[in-house]
């Protein structure tokens, strides 16, 4: 039995005594064999080839040891006389036995293993030098809330991250040698939006970002788990950033992948990290650059639905009666087109509240855009919108956002002309290379780019069967005008 079938057995049988409570607690969510293979590989070794020097490395959360086993085995494999010292960090008492017994197998072929039983982001925060030459972690998905124990230990460090898998990247950043490499496989929504803005600028002072590596499919990386969460493999080197960035899109996490070198600035854009999968994104998002406008620049403001609907249960109605009001939720937007009241929505689709409750949870009358907060699996595209126009108070339920002139409706041709833009080809496209999740968040809206007024309100007059060819001419159209004049 090899390493990895050793580290498989460890990985199924840690699972089996599992306690889904605690797993929730803590985030975690164990490496599959496949993966760690994948992510070892991708770990860039040249560099020690010809250095007899020993080989430092560090496995954060480090739960059964199926990641520090993965890289171990390709490093004998590759430069058979590496000298190895491991550091593997686990604060879940109940995985300490299993992960001793990964370092007792390492150490029998040699590695130096040291297992330390602490809280990763304590132990970092105490760590005074940089000590490693390659950090591999598959770390915690969980949401840092303000001002609890962690958020304020870091905030005190001067990191501020909104998820404790960014939290453990940035600190690894701090503990790498110059010219080492973190590898790390997390959700990809650190890649944009305003959450992440100050982890995205951390990573590009004195860092490179070297390979992004993608699944095709959701449920293939931790589907043994239940999870389907888009996931991303993230090589970073300790130096100053490369000229390229490879990205690769795998169909499963234990086959081929295809690979491609963008150069810098097709990756990196501002604030934003996009990843194309293919020349047509790339293109893509060469095309969106003639857009050069934001919703703030137009005007427009995006707010979230203000109905919770647990929260404002009693005054939910499954009939109108005389004061009451429309309420709308995603499911009332069919075919870009809203439907209200529909027989097939099972939710209450009426409100009626004492005034002052009314007020503060309803639309006054105008015309507004209404996008749904989540897509749904049979959606052609992710951003669903529909134009809302309403003579009378209409509340909305919070999966939905709607776009808003300071809490009035906006122009009516104007709202016609940002649906057509959020609805088209090229909008979706961008928005899927933008962002990896099915989640449309209002600060996705306000980042996302926009034509001018002008050309917005020229495109509402395309008929919705030509939206896409109409999108396209808008900036050959301006550009033909500043010709002419």
């Amino acid at each position: 039995m090899d390493l990895l079938e050793a580290a498989q057995n460890r990985r199924e049988s840690a699972l089996g005594s599992l306690n889904a409570t605690r797993q929730s607690e803590l985030g975690q969510f164990f490496t599959p064999i496949a993966v760690a293979k994948t992510i070892a590989e991708q770990i860039q070794l040249d560099a020690f080839a010809d250095n007899h020097e020993v080989i430092k490395i560090l496995d954060p959360g480090a739960g059964s040891g199926v990641l520090m086993t993965a890289l171990t085995q390709r490093i004998f494999k590759e430069i058979p006389n590496a000298e190895i010292w491991v550091t593997a960090i686990e604060k879940d008492t109940e995985l300490l036995p299993v992960l001793e017994d990964a370092a007792h197998e390492l150490r029998a072929i040699g590695v130096k293993t040291t297992v330390v039983s602490a809280d990763f982001i304590e132990w970092a925060l105490e760590q005074k030098s940089n000590a490693f030459d390659l950090i591999v972690q598959n770390p915690p998905y969980k949401k840092l809330h303000s001002k609890s124990f962690h958020d304020t230990l870091l905030t005190d460090a001067g990191i501020k991250v909104p998820n404790l898998y960014a939290a453990f990247v940035r600190l690894s950043l701090d503990l790498l040698n110059p010219g080492g490499q973190v590898v790390a496989i997390t959700p990809r929504s650190w890649t944009n939006g305003t959450y992440y803005k100050q982890f995205r600028k951390d990573l590009r002072d004195g860092f490179s970002l070297e390979h992004l590596y993608l699944f095709d499919s959701r449920s293939e990386v931790f589907g043994d788990m239940g999870v389907l969460q888009e996931s991303m493999i993230t090589v970073i080197a300790g130096h100053q950033q490369s000229q390229n960035i490879k990205v690769s899109i795998a169909k499963s996490s234990s086959g081929s992948a295809e690979t491609v070198e963008y150069p810098v600035a097709a990756i990196i854009d501002n604030d934003f990290i996009f990843i194309p999968s293919g020349a047509a994104s790339s293109d893509t998002a060469q095309w969106m650059k003639q857009a050069t406008h934001t919703l703030k620049d137009l005007g427009v403001s995006v707010s979230t639905g203000k109905v919770v609907g647990f929260r404002l249960k009693e005054y939910l109605l499954d009939s109108p009666t005389l004061f009451s009001v429309p309420l709308l939720y995603p499911a009332n937007i069919v075919n870009n087109e809203v439907i209200h009241p529909r027989a097939t929505v099972k939710k209450s689709q009426w409100f009626d509240a004492p005034v002052d409750v009314q007020e503060k949870n309803t639309l006054d009358s105008g015309t507004y855009v209404l996008v749904k907060r989540f897509s749904a699996k049979e959606e052609k595209k992710r951003i669903v919108s529909a134009v809302l126009d309403v003579s009378a108070p209409t509340a909305l339920d919070n999966k939905l956002n709607y776009l808003h002139a300071d809490g009035q409706g906006i122009n009516g041709q104007l709202a016609l002309g940002i649906h057509k833009w959020l609805s088209s080809s090229r909008v979706d496209q961008y928005f899927r290379i933008f962002s990896g999740h099915t989640q449309v968040n209002a600060g996705d809206l306000r980042s996302l780019p926009f034509p001018s007024k002008s050309q917005l309100l020229r495109l509402a007059d395309a008929e919705d069967s030509l939206v896409d060819s109409a999108v396209e001419d808008l900036f050959s159209y301006s550009d033909q005008s500043k010709k002419a004049a």
